[in-house]
């Protein structure tokens, strides 16, 4: 993880100054918390949007476009 993304941050260690200490920044991470929250409401108020018979549709393309995907990966990163 890069320190300058926000989720981690770097201090000088107190003992040994040739040490770099790397640290969760908690407040960070607690506002992303916050914006999944309110992504996965987002996403609840679309999929409440369509019938039983759309969301059977959507699952269906999701896993396949899935087992399609790791299959992609698998061939890319194959020795």
């Amino acid at each position: 993880m890069r320190a300058n993304r926000g989720f981690v941050r770097r201090r000088k260690h107190p003992d040994d100054g040739r040490k770099i200490l790397i640290e969760v920044d908690e407040d960070y991470m607690s506002s992303g918390a916050r914006l999944f929250v309110d992504f996965a409401q987002q996403t609840e108020q679309l999929l409440a949007g369509y019938t039983d018979a759309q969301l059977r549709t959507i699952l269906d393309f999701s896993v396949r476009i899935t087992e399609i995907n790791h299959e992609a990966i698998a061939r890319l990163t194959a020795d």
